[in-house]
Formats: structure tokens, sequence, C-alpha cells
């Protein structure tokens, strides 16, 4: 048997460079692994949010060409009115992680619009802040996601 093996300053090494294993792999943990998952959430989380508006979009846009020449119960003018769109796309939003208070809303043509005719199309647009779904805001203090608004379009053709 060798005596180098088994001495203790060899076995003092060897329990040295475990310790060193273990800063290794909690530094590697720290600044690698656990901000990439927090990145994963963050675009996971952000994708579902897009996703969502746009589906909203698309929605409010097909009840404003549908009920584009008609009455509907909630006002008495024969259009679609800017708030009829509104209190339809407030219902769409009960479904979803966007909060409809966050929405900003507009309607093209506008309500009497002598273009607002059958055959015409009619864009339904919704921005929201997209700081409202960043939960690493802190971390990236000054960057322009932050700072963005996204914006969701949607034209149909008036019935």
């Amino acid at each position: 048997m060798d005596m180098k093996t088994n001495s203790p300053s060899t076995r003092y090494r060897r329990r040295r460079r475990g310790g060193q294993t273990l800063v290794e792999g909690a530094l590697v943990v720290a600044f690698i692994l656990l901000p990439l998952t927090l990145g994963i959430f963050q675009f996971g989380i952000v994708i579902n949010a897009v996703s969502s508006l746009q589906m909203i979009a698309r929605e409010g846009g097909r009840f404003a060409a549908v009920h584009g020449q008609e009455q509907t119960s909630d006002d008495s003018v024969s259009q679609a009115s800017p708030a009829s769109i509104r209190n339809y796309i407030r219902t769409v939003c009960t479904g979803t992680s966007i909060n409809y208070n966050d929405l900003t809303i507009t309607v093209s043509p506008a309500l009497g619009s002598t273009t607002r005719v059958s055959g015409l199309p009619i864009t339904v647009t919704i921005v929201y802040p997209m700081s409202k779904k960043i939960f690493v805001g802190n971390t990236l203090a000054g960057s322009s996601i932050l700072s963005r608004n996204y914006t969701a379009t949607s034209t149909f053709v008036l019935e």
C-alpha cells in the first residue's frame, strides 16, 4: 500500500476539493440556473399575455364588424358604439389574465362616421402596458421592455 495516497495531507486536500466543488455548484445555481429559470417563467407570462391580447382584439373586431350596423342591447344608437364594443371586450377579458382596466381601446372609423358602412373595414386597437406582466422589473430597471406598450390590432369588414 502506498503511504502517499493515504497520508493525512492527501485526505485534507480531498476534503478541500470537495468544499470547492460545493462552492462552485452554489455559484452555478445562483448565477446561471436561477436567472435562466426566472427568464423562462417571465417569457411564458409575456407570451401568454401577447396571445390573450391578440385574441381580445380579434374578438372585439369581430363584434364590431358583426354589430357595426345594428342597435345593441346596451345603447339606443343604430351602430355598435365604442361603449358596447368595450362592454363586449370586458366580458372577453374575464377569462384571461388581462385586466380590462389596463386596456386602452380605440375603434375606427368612429361611431357616426359616414365611412362606417357595410363592406368597409372597421379596426379595433388595444394598447396594453407590458410592464404589468414583468415580474423581474426591478432587475431590469431602465430596460426598454418595461416602458413598452403592446398594441394588438384587428381589422374586419363590416357586415
